[in-house]
C-alpha cells in the first residue's frame, strides 16, 4: 500500500499530470485491491499456489514502478503497467 500511496506524488512531480490524473493511479490501485481480495476469499483448492502467485505478481509491480519512475518513461507506458 505505501508504493501505491507514493505512485500519485510521484506522477505529480515527474509527469506534472494534475490530481484527478494522479488520483486514478490510487482507484486503481483499490479496485484491484478489491478483486484480488474478493477472488482470494473464493478460491477452492490450493490457497498457497495463489498466495505464492500474488505475492510474486506484488513483488513485480513495485519493481516495476521503481524502473518506471523516471521523467523519460512517457506518462501512458506507467498507466499501462
Amino acid at each position: 500500500m505505501a508504493a501505491d500511496a507514493f505512485l500519485s506524488l510521484m506522477v505529480l512531480a515527474t509527469h506534472g499530470v494534475d490530481p484527478a490524473t494522479a488520483g486514478l493511479a490510487l482507484t486503481a490501485g483499490a479496485v484491484g485491491w478489491a478483486v484480488g481480495s474478493f477472488l482470494q476469499a473464493r478460491a477452492t483448492g490450493r490457497r498457497h499456489r495463489l498466495l505464492v502467485a500474488g505475492a510474486s505478481v506484488l513483488a513485480a509491480a513495485v519493481g516495476g514502478i521503481g524502473l518506471l519512475s523516471s521523467p523519460a518513461v512517457p506518462f501512458r507506458v506507467l498507466v499501462a503497467v
